[in-house]
């Protein structure tokens, strides 16, 4: 799917097809993505969308291999795609925990800090990931 035909000009053609359909669409959910969502996506190639739980054509899973690449770390860093959801039920949690504390008692106003920190680190250091994963594919079109 993501090598390039003979043709030098045609895979050069299929790359900036790639950042323009990458910057047309709206891919800012973090859960709800590939395969199980078809519309919301971090990256398409022809007919398959890549998210977080796989590409379509697949069933959900976590973690998969980019056909063409033979990069041995884009498998691993697929993986952690999985934090994506995490970060974003750490954010939950932190907005449950100032509720508690804005209405019941202010010592939860201390774990509202740390889960919403950790969602703050887990979504920077995922925001490097998704670039090297989705640059390296975007490069070996």
């Amino acid at each position: 799917m993501l090598s390039s035909p003979g043709d030098p000009e045609a895979g050069q053609e299929i790359r900036h097809r790639l950042v323009d359909e990458r910057t047309a669409k709206d891919t800012s959910d973090v859960s709800v993505s590939s395969p199980t969502w078809e519309k919301i996506f971090f990256l398409k190639v022809g007919n398959v969308h890549y998210g977080v739980f796989g590409h379509s054509g697949t069933g959900t899973l976590i973690g998969y291999t980019f056909e063409g690449i033979k990069n041995n770390l884009i498998g691993p860093l697929t993986k952690a795609l999985i934090l994506y959801p995490i970060a974003a039920g750490l954010s939950s949690l932190a907005v449950l925990f100032w509720n508690c504390g804005a209405f019941y008692d202010d010592s939860y106003m201390g774990l509202m800090y740390i889960a919403a920190f950790l969602a703050y680190l887990i979504s920077v250091v995922m925001m490097g990931i998704e670039r090297v994963i989705f640059s390296t594919a975007m490069d070996s079109v």
